[in-house]
């Protein structure tokens, strides 16, 4: 046999082998009467899946073993999104169809899908007709994913649902209109929706048994592909979904059942990727609760000037060394579409209005910053001359362009004597204070027993500025600190899952499935439907 064939034979051993466990323990929890069933229906779908997967599957034990579940926050979320993008094998949107049949089958019928938001049972062969079912991106289009590429068609964020619900959600963010007492609330969200649904003019309740499995999906969904969701503003095509503290509390409320975690099992078997919030629902606390992913959901709902310019105060410098050389400046802004800035130690001359011709220029050239970003003399390159720093002491200066032309838009003096104030560029290492900056503001004095910025690192842009620009929260270090910032923004108050409201639905289906169907329906619409999302 060849490599091929082999490769493939151990990912059908491999799936069999999440199937068989599966088996296992729903025997345990009581399901004898469906055993047989159960094992002869998994089996033929591992078979199915070994069809329709690419070559590289990872559904084994094994799989986070590459991540470093220490970390918290927004890098946690990072390493977990470079875990499930690869491997990730893409399937077909037009194949998702026979991929629902399965893992959303109606447990007693293999000839029928349970529905996501009514929660009632239809012919597969419906898919795809205005009185059946279509696919449901519980992510919306018109909220970041768009009409191509993986996210398109992911499994773990496409579910079976009504044709008619489907389109009255359209593109609502997330919410329980019934709790908020909104005036346009109705319940159910529609007639042919669950009782226990609900929606108004800007969201939608899905029914009690999936919110959790929802908000499960949607926490993937902006892991894998770097979406957002947010409180205080909604949908938008930049890659934001609403609301998280809605989503943040269903996923406590409803926790995961063994439905979840089969269909889990059965993604990975077309994908080669797992959710993570799935396998361990601690996850969501070490991401999302944690102070700079706060920050992340207040940003995104600020109004984004794609060409803004830099100016005073938007990045500010919290670290120095003299010897070696090395800085660390801050972002308090974001810039989508990146920055190209100059870094200079030349002195600024008061009479000529302009840099001394000496010493050099390093360029900060990056392609996206999001606000509290940190950057070192290492993401610099050389551009002109010869950037060194005096062992007593210097100026820096972040320039709005890598030249001589280049507006400062930060500056630091650090020093003993003339040097560490500003002054007036009588020698290399001494400067006066540009015009446009401001002490206290855009610019810093230092003297030689304070190098590095210890102060608060979350907060809103003004606080930041006000606390960096002050002397008295520096000190001596050895070393430069590079942990992002965590920028609040300035208008947007954030609830945090403690601030919700504290009712709680009274109950959580605990239910499992009883049944499988004995085997794989084959029936696929031959033309795929216009949709909503």
């Amino acid at each position: 046999f060849d490599a091929a064939f082999c490769e493939k034979l151990t990912q059908v051993v491999q799936l069999c082998a999440v199937c068989g466990s599966r088996v296992r323990l729903w025997r345990a929890r009581g399901h004898q009467s469906s055993r047989w069933t159960m094992r002869r229906c998994l089996t033929v779908l591992c078979f199915r899946l070994c069809l329709l997967v690419a070559p590289t599957i990872a559904c084994d034990t094994d799989y986070y073993a590459s991540v470093d579940l220490a970390l918290s926050g927004s890098e946690l979320r990072a390493a977990l999104r470079s875990r499930v993008e690869s491997p990730h094998s893409v399937v077909p949107y037009i194949d998702a169809w026979d991929a629902l049949k399965i893992l959303d089958a109606d447990p007693a019928n293999a000839d029928r899908v349970l529905l996501l938001y009514s929660r009632t049972s239809i012919e597969t062969s419906l898919a795809g007709d205005t009185e059946g079912w279509n696919r449901e991106h519980a992510y919306p289009r018109s909220c970041g994913v768009g009409s191509s590429g993986p996210d398109y068609s992911d499994l773990h964020g496409l579910f079976a649902a009504d044709w008619s619900v489907n389109s009255a959600r359209s593109n609502k963010d997330f919410g329980d209109c019934l709790k908020e007492q909104t005036a346009s609330c109705q319940s159910p969200a529609h007639p042919d929706a669950a009782q226990d649904t609900a929606d108004d003019i800007d969201s939608f309740l899905p029914p009690l048994e999936v919110r959790g499995d929802i908000a499960r999906a949607l926490m993937y969904m902006v892991t894998r592909y770097e979406l957002q969701l947010v409180d205080g503003c909604g949908c938008d095509e930049s890659g934001r979904l609403g609301n998280y503290t809605w989503l943040r509390r269903w996923h406590d409320d409803d926790p995961v059942d063994d439905a979840e975690r089969l269909r889990n099992d059965l993604v990975c078997g077309y994908q080669g990727n797992r959710n993570p919030y799935v396998d361990d629902p601690s996850l969501v606390e070490a991401v999302f609760d944690q102070p700079d992913e706060a920050a992340v959901r207040a940003l995104a709902c600020e109004p984004e000037d794609v060409n803004r310019t830099i100016a005073p105060g938007d990045v500010l410098l919290v670290g120095v060394s003299l010897n070696p050389d090395d800085l660390a400046l801050v972002f308090l802004r974001s810039f989508p579409n990146g920055v190209d800035l100059g870094l200079t130690d030349k002195g600024w001359i008061a009479s000529s209005g302009s840099l001394r011709g000496y010493e050099g220029i390093m360029r900060l050239q990056v392609d996206a910053v999001s606000a509290g970003d940190v950057f070192t003399l290492a993401d610099a390159a050389s551009e002109s001359g010869s950037f060194a720093l005096a062992n007593g002491g210097d100026q820096i200066f972040v320039l709005d362009a890598p030249t001589d032309e280049g507006a400062p838009v930060a500056g630091l003096a650090i020093g003993c004597g003339a040097s560490g104030s500003w002054s007036d560029a009588t020698s290399s290492s001494t400067s006066a204070l540009p015009p446009g900056l401001a002490a206290g503001e855009s610019a810093i004095e230092l003297d030689c027993t304070r190098n590095a910025y210890v102060g608060p690192r979350e907060g809103p842009p003004s606080e930041l500025r006000a606390w960096i620009t002050d002397a008295a929260l520096w000190a001596a270090s050895a070393s430069l600190d590079t942990t992002p910032f965590g920028v609040i923004s300035e208008s947007t108050a954030q609830p945090t899952p403690a601030e919700a409201p504290t009712e709680t639905p009274t109950e959580t289906p605990t239910e499992t499935p009883t049944d499988t169907p004995t085997e794989t329906p084959t029936e696929t619409p031959t033309e795929t439907p216009t949709e909503t999302p």
